[in-house]
């Protein structure tokens, strides 16, 4: 099983993790979330089953499209017209059509690869009948990390794609239409659980994976359990016929991106509303991407006698250096009008949409031109850029991606091409696939314009074409390690070893007398051998705590 995804979140952590190693399987851990590393380990590991989210796999494909539409118009025909029809076929008869005549695209991607587990958010029906038109098997689980996280699961049976299965065993789910928005807020208690075909509202759950509440806090867990033990979910959804559930929104403003990411969107704006330039934010969900409607502060720009569109650019991209990945908007609209709000001073979410698709529609109406600048028109240093046939190559691959947008040395790859850390995926393995050159989460990072995309792929295709450590790190681990790295793993001596003795005594007291460290189940920590403890990471001072509470040594 490949496990692409971080292991701090409890779907992950579960079942592509735990039950891997339940089942006996083996577990393949790529080398990073590129394009070409994910290739590379769906091959060497043979690689059977992902365990992943919806953005990966619409990268995935995205990828398979775009390698065929760069072989060429036969090609890209080629491919187009088996896509189709495998995907009809199956979706009619029930034939693995896909098996014969994707083989090709199959062998070269993962030959063993047969199912794709999705979670952590809503698989679009669309993309899944695609994935198993190529002759893959999709399963979708739904849960929480409340219900440790599985609720339902849709076997591989083609069946019911836009559905997320029916209940695992043991778990009772029911849907409550008293908490449908809108619904009589005097009949909330009056509550109606049921499982009737098409009947919407909030799904309910209860069972031995359903969590027992929030440790020391009774009332947010009051919250989100009824008087008869009924764990309210917050989503809404209905079942059909054959008692498969569908889970149609959340029922409060919580954002759940395509990355399996939950984001709370005021947590975004007051992030970005540290910056002096944005007056007003309003976060919301576009296209399973974070966009924005910004209400500049224009005694802040003419003070700092700046452009308007520069000065919020700068802004933006400023906060977003800041902020983990899945918390930046990808793309915003800028509006001089302030955003509608309750009395209470709270954003109307509902208003936000239409008020992101009015202001895009202004800035659309500027009459810029769409496409790539000619390259007459560059700079010297970037004309001199794009001699080099790689970055030539980079630079003609964009142009032809995103037609419809304007494309220039100081082009943003994330606010303007909409390119977020999944979307590197598939542009990774396409770059790699057209010029040799595989660039690493490192340089990925360092990336913020189309020049520096550049940039990178000229210096990587000087020195070798890969900015990735070429020895495999389990095999050989001293090759991948710097000589900084290499002289921390030597042992301590004499004197060092009695400054770090006297630091964890000093440590140890601190935490078991002023803060009154407490610990429970030290009894079941190995008596030898190596071990792994993970840390919740609520605090920095995690490591602190857990090195008080072990032994030295």
């Amino acid at each position: 099983m490949l496990l692409p995804l971080p292991l701090h979140h409890v779907y992950p952590f579960v079942m592509g993790m735990l039950v891997p190693l339940a089942l006996g399987l083996t577990i393949v851990l790529p080398h990073s979330l590129t394009g070409p590393q994910l290739v590379r380990a769906l091959k060497e590991g043979e690689v059977s089953v992902i365990t992943g989210v919806p953005r990966l796999y619409s990268a995935l494909y995205s990828g398979i499209e775009e390698r065929a539409g760069s072989s060429g118009k036969l090609a890209a025909t080629l491919f187009g017209v088996s896509a189709r029809l495998s995907t009809w076929i199956r979706r009619r008869t029930g034939m693995d059509a896909g098996k014969v005549m994707m083989r090709p695209l199959r062998e070269r991607l993962g030959p063993e690869l047969r199912v794709l587990a999705s979670g952590g958010a809503p698989l679009d029906p669309d993309l899944a009948r695609k994935l198993e038109g190529m002759g893959w098997r999709v399963v979708v689980g739904y849960g929480l990390t409340e219900t440790s996280p599985l609720l339902s699961l849709k076997s591989p049976d083609g069946r019911k794609l836009a559905s997320v299965g029916q209940p695992v065993p043991g778990i009772d789910v029911r849907i409550d239409p008293s908490a449908m928005p809108g619904a009589d807020p005097e009949r909330r208690s009056e509550r109606d659980l049921t499982t009737e075909p098409y009947k919407e509202g909030e799904i309910l759950a209860r069972g031995p994976g359903v969590f027992s509440g929030y440790l020391n806090l009774p009332q947010e867990t009051e919250e989100v359990f009824t008087e008869d033990g009924w764990y309210c979910t917050r989503d809404l959804g209905y079942f059909d016929e054959d008692g498969y559930l569908y889970v149609t929104g959340r029922a409060s403003t919580l954002i759940v991106t395509e990355g399996g990411k939950n984001i709370q969107p005021e947590v975004v704006e007051e992030a970005y509303l540290k910056d002096p330039v944005i007056r007003e934010i309003g976060v919301l969900q576009r296209s399973g991407r974070l966009v924005a409607v910004i209400m500049p502060d224009m005694e802040e720009i003419r003070r700092r006698t700046a452009e308007i569109d520069r000065s919020v650019r700068h802004a933006v991209e400023e906060v977003s250096e800041r902020l983990p990945s899945y918390q930046r908007i990808s793309e915003y609209a800028v509006t001089h009008q302030p955003l509608e709000r309750t009395q209470l001073g709270k954003i109307r979410r509902h208003l936000l949409e239409e008020r992101f698709d009015v202001a895009r529609k202004g800035a659309e109406g500027s009459g810029e031109a769409l496409g790539p600048m000619p390259i007459e028109e560059m700079a010297d240093e970037d004309r001199t850029l794009l001699e080099n046939a790689s970055a030539r190559g980079v630079w003609d691959l964009l142009a032809r991606r995103y037609p419809d947008r304007r494309l220039t040395p100081d082009t943003s790859p994330q606010l303007d091409l909409g390119i977020d850390s999944l979307g590197w995926v598939d542009l990774t393995l396409e770059i790699a696939q057209s010029t040799g050159v595989e660039l690493s989460e490192e340089a990925i990072g360092r990336i913020y314009t189309v020049r520096e995309l550049l940039n990178e792929v000229a210096e990587q295709d000087a020195v070798g074409g890969s900015s990735l450590p070429q020895a495999l790190p389990l095999e050989h681990p001293e090759e991948v390690l710097s000589d900084e790295q290499k002289r921390s793993l030597k042992p301590l001596g004499p004197a060092k070893s009695l400054v770090a003795r006297g630091m964890y005594a000093l440590n140890r007291a601190i935490a078991r007398k002023v803060f009154r460290l407490r610990m429970e189940g030290t009894e079941y920590l190995p008596k030898e051998g190596p071990f792994v403890l993970a840390s919740n990471h609520v605090s920095s001072l995690d490591p602190c705590a857990i090195a008080a509470a072990l032994d030295y040594g």
